[in-house]
């Protein structure tokens, strides 16, 4: 399965399927990087963040004018394990997003322009693909992605 989201384009927002993300059945881990997080955004996906934090790890840019000390505060409390991610310049901004989950047959990865913002899950033109991956027949990808990850 491979679908094209455009939203504000047409009528699919983001959030549906990034809590589709973390969704999967039998997930065992779960990321999330995003350069700009907010509050209100991390809100939308509260719901499906709580069940799964321990297996949940984010990584969010700071120090952009954008990512809040309450949303980092929230992830917290939400339970995920959060690191933030300092380019130590404004000209220099860590910006991958991506929500990526992983079962032990399968994963699931958004992978696109869409912060961790109201607008990225919900308002802003946003454009990404998402995809479900068999992790047998893709192994080298999720070795490489997670190599990268980690």
């Amino acid at each position: 399965m491979k679908r094209f989201l455009f939203q504000a384009v047409n009528d699919e927002d983001h959030l549906s399927p990034t809590k589709e993300v973390f969704g999967l059945d039998g997930l065992n881990s779960a990321t999330i990087s995003t350069a700009f997080m907010t509050s209100s955004g991390l809100s939308l996906l509260k719901d499906v963040l709580e069940p799964i934090a321990m297996q949940t790890r984010s990584f969010v840019g700071i120090r952009n004018g954008v990512t809040t000390v309450q949303s980092i505060q929230k992830a917290l409390e939400i339970g995920c394990e959060t690191y933030m991610v300092d380019t130590g310049s404004r000209q220099r901004i860590f910006h991958p997003k991506l929500y990526y989950s992983k079962s032990p047959e399968s994963a699931k990865l958004l992978l696109g322009s869409a912060n961790l913002t109201m607008g990225g899950l919900r308002t802003n033109i946003e454009a990404s693909v998402l995809q479900e991956l068999n992790l047998a027949n893709d192994a080298d990808f999720f070795a490489e992605l997670d190599g990268k990850l980690d």
